[in-house]
């Protein structure tokens, strides 16, 4: 099964948007699933709910996902000490489901996941997230929010200043490439190691 992970400096930095183009990018007839990691601060049971089909809350995530092409879509509800068991058990609940890929919508995925098919990160202009850095330096693509679902390359200045100054000047060799768009008009890396980070040279 591929894993595409889509995770971002905070909340409402786009993450959601990014991860429903991605799935109406899938191919017609490949099947794929998404995944919503909910991490709370405060102590919480492990929960894990698939959902598929239409439900009465039309504007939730969830449904956004589903709408977006996804054939079920695993909610993992996880207190953040317990983060690498709930993403074991969303990912078996995945690997129980009739699907060829999943692209997961949380950072902590892009920290904690190997073998992941691509990782994206959306930069936002909020507070970031303590951690968030260290998905951002593993990403492939760094995006942030250009407005109408649209993405640019994020200016240096939305940096977190607590990361490593080895990451942060990891990640400006990286913004500063001129990577090639493909014909959805994001960004791939030139090769499949080649740059740990690519940037978008232009919209969808």
């Amino acid at each position: 099964m591929r894993i595409v992970v889509v995770g971002g400096s905070s909340t409402n930095v786009g993450k959601t948007t990014l991860a429903c183009q991605l799935l109406q990018s899938v191919p017609s007839d490949e099947a794929w699933a998404a995944m919503k990691v909910s991490v709370h601060g405060r102590e919480c049971p492990t929960r894990v709910a698939v959902c598929s089909g239409r439900d009465d809350e039309r504007h939730t995530d969830t449904q956004r996902l589903l709408d977006a092409g996804a054939r079920f879509v695993v909610w993992v509800t996880v207190w953040r000490p317990h983060v690498r068991q709930g993403l074991a058990a969303g990912l078996r609940a995945l690997r129980r489901l009739p699907v060829q890929g999943v692209v997961i919508e949380s950072t902590s995925a892009g920290i904690e996941l190997r073998r992941i098919a691509a990782s994206w990160f959306v930069a936002g202009t909020q507070p970031w997230k303590p951690w968030a850095w260290r998905h951002l330096v593993r990403a492939d693509t760094v995006v942030t929010a250009a407005g109408h679902g649209s993405w640019a390359v994020p200016p240096a200045d939305l940096l977190p200043s607590h990361a490593p100054e080895t990451d942060v000047n990891l990640l400006l060799s990286a913004l500063r490439c001129d990577a090639p768009a493909s014909s959805d008009g994001l960004a791939r890396p030139k090769t499949d190691h080649e740059r740990r980070h690519a940037c978008v040279s232009q919209a969808f």
